[in-house]
């Protein structure tokens, strides 16, 4: 962590009185009771929570408190094991976010975006969600927000493409609501530690700690939005430290969208999910650095030799290059296989408690080998996983609605949106100057650069013969607008099984009488594989097929089949 800035630090004029407070109060608001838990779930969830302990595991000193590096050293007392550091930490908190992060944005999972009634909106929004790389977007989302309790995303165009932003909560202060009782953001402020390549005094490159901010501030009372960017610059050569304004531009709302992950309380902060099992999370490490550390100090057994315990040197070391005297005998001391044995176990039991406490269901492959044969007899046995991760897809869906919408919204903005004059530059970046010397502008339009969508047109005959197809390509817009519903996918895909299951059912669903149309049939056997296909093409390629086949045979038989020239009915 870098030093915070400097609280007599100089910042611009006409800033928020709360931007101006926060920005000279990084240090304290670091000292808030939210930003200490949101900080303390993500050490938890990046496995860094015991960073901060000065002792390792067999008791030694390591660090001194301001950091600098001295020589590991043991103290004369024994240090409780809350202040060691495991060597073996479990990432225990990571496994239950990013698997729950798996059921609802892993492979094949994000869900699909609908609009009844309008086709030209649906498909500008399904081509916004792959220009924003939304999927992967949201994958983060949900990793932080699995983490800390709340995910925030923010949105815009950028050279007409659309950006989607995911920001750390810790980082992020709500200084107003646009509604808070729907979570609805209506002034942000980011602050954030940053790490960039720098020169020292030498020339010589070095790693330059410094911070940053961002301000997405909604109109309001007349007065435009507005976001801003900050730099901080400290204190040099007799300077005092400022914030700089690195970037401005206008809002027309406030483009933050704010997800709690388990909404428990009044908070507009939501619950994590592994919030409230920290302390059997450190529990599991202990027993299981205690199992491992034993295991491996004790592999180099240690020669007991059971004589007078005064030869001993006053120290007690460990492996084969020493020797422990006691009264009857000689003897290798060593870790039996029950202790690890034990030690396992118990690992193993509060990882199961974990797993129960926190909702998430485990299977062992090697125990479900055989008893699971279908998606139908996951989803039941991960029923109450999947009781969970439904409220997580109500929760992040909203927030994918709220997301799209806004980009609906800026976009129908920017295509409305009056031609602006802007400087004409050359092929190297340069700026074009009149015959005076005057900077020449053109007129030009913001616009969308988003893919074009290919389309595929064909002509019929009067006999219903297609003649000729031509490939049109229409430039994306963003369409009236509509409700957008999102279509979640299975949690398990039907296996080889269940698609057989289906594929029967279709075929003795007439009962010797003809319920579907051969059309049809081809439509519900191609929703079974995943095939999206024209139904009628499809039927015609399988006719065709099956008369090529049925030709081979009769020739293979030496005979011609009924229509060949020169055949006859059998």
């Amino acid at each position: 962590m870098p030093t915070f800035p400097s609280s007599k630090a100089i910042v611009p004029d006409g800033t928020d009185p709360l931007v101006r407070a926060a920005l000279l109060g990084v240090e304290r608001v670091s000292r808030f009771e939210r930003t200490g838990r949101l900080e303390s779930l993500d050490h938890y969830y990046r496995g860094t929570q015991y960073d901060a302990r000065e002792y390792g595991w067999d008791g030694r000193f390591l660090a001194s408190p301001g950091g600098l590096p001295v020589e590991p050293w043991y103290p004369d007392w024994i240090v409780p094991l809350d202040q060691r550091r495991p060597p073996a930490n479990y990432l225990v908190g990571r496994v239950i976010v990013e698997r729950f992060t798996s059921l609802l944005f892993g492979d094949g999972r994000f869900p699909d975006v609908t609009l009844a009634g309008d086709p030209i909106t649906e498909d500008f929004m399904r081509a916004t969600c792959d220009a924003a790389r939304l999927p992967e977007c949201m994958i983060h989302a949900r990793n932080l927000g699995g983490a800390q309790g709340t995910a925030i995303v923010s949105y815009a165009w950028v050279d007409g493409l659309p950006r989607v932003e995911v920001h750390a909560a810790r980082h992020v202060l709500v200084l107003r609501w646009a509604d808070p009782q729907q979570h609805i953001p209506h002034h942000v402020l980011k602050i954030w530690p940053t790490s960039e390549p720098g020169l020292d005094s030498d020339g010589q490159i070095i790693e330059s700690d410094g911070w940053m901010a961002r301000e997405w501030r909604g109109p309001a009372l007349g007065a435009p939005g507005a976001e801003r960017v900050l730099r901080y610059h400290p204190e040099t050569h007799g300077r005092a430290a400022w914030w700089e304004v690195v970037a401005e531009a206008p809002l027309t709302e406030c483009p933050v969208v704010w997800i709690r992950n388990e909404a428990t309380d009044e908070r507009h902060d939501g619950e994590g999910d592994f919030e409230g099992s920290e302390d059997m999370i450190d529990e599991l490490n202990v027993i299981l650095c205690a199992t491992s550390t034993g295991t491996a100090l004790n592999a180099d057994p240690t020669l007991v030799v059971k004589c007078d315990p005064k030869l001993n040197p006053g120290k007690t070391k460990k492996g084969a290059f020493n020797t422990i005297y006691s009264p009857g005998g000689a003897e290798y001391l060593e870790l039996t296989g029950s202790a690890v044995k034990a030690g396992i176990e118990n690992v193993e039991r509060l990882r199961a408690y974990l797993f129960e406490q926190t909702g998430m269901t485990v299977l062992d492959p090697e125990k479900m080998s055989g008893a699971a044969q279908s998606g139908e007899a996951l989803r039941r046995l991960m029923q109450p996983t999947l009781a969970k991760a439904d409220r997580r897809r109500e929760t992040y869906g909203a927030g994918i609605v709220a997301l799209l919408q806004g980009l609906w919204r800026l976009a129908r903005a920017i295509v409305a949106s009056p031609p602006i004059a802007l400087r004409t530059l050359d092929a190297s970046g340069a700026p074009v100057l009149g015959p005076g010397g005057e900077p020449v502008y053109e007129w030009r339009k913001p616009s969308l650069r988003l893919p074009p969508r290919h389309e595929r047109a064909t002509d019929t005959n009067d006999k219903g013969e297609v003649t000729t197809t031509t490939e049109k390509v229409t430039e994306r817009a963003p369409g009236a607008g509509g409700t957008i519903v999102l279509k979640w996918p299975e949690y398990f895909p039907p296996t080889e099984q269940d698609k057989l299951a289906k594929i029967t059912t279709i075929q003795a669903a007439n009962g010797g009488h003809p319920v579907l149309s051969p059309v049809h049939a081809v439509e519900a056997a191609a929703s079974v594989f995943g095939v999206t296909t024209h139904a009628d093409e499809e039927l015609a390629e399988i006719l065709e097929g099956t008369r090529l086949f049925a030709d081979a045979n009769a020739g293979a038989l030496g005979q011609r089949a009924p229509d060949a020239p020169g055949g006859t009915a059998a």
